[in-house]
């Protein structure tokens, strides 16, 4: 299934990164790469591969601040 997105203790086990840490961690690289203001929110969830609701699901409050 793509776009699911997996954060419970089996992917834990496995060694899988969480939803969460591949979006920052995609949001990091991409932002070191282009600039702050060049990535966008589109950007990240393509190159995660991640659905936009799950961006959403876990909110920009939640998400470390980076500036």
């Amino acid at each position: 299934m793509a776009g699911l997105a997996l954060d419970g203790p089996v992917e834990k086990m496995m060694g899988m990164k969480s939803t969460r840490d591949n979006l920052i961690e995609t949001g990091l690289q991409l932002m070191h790469r282009n600039g702050y203001y060049a990535t966008g929110i589109k950007e990240i969830l393509d190159t995660a591969q991640v659905p936009k609701g799950t961006f959403y699901h876990y909110g920009t409050a939640r998400l470390p601040e980076v500036r």
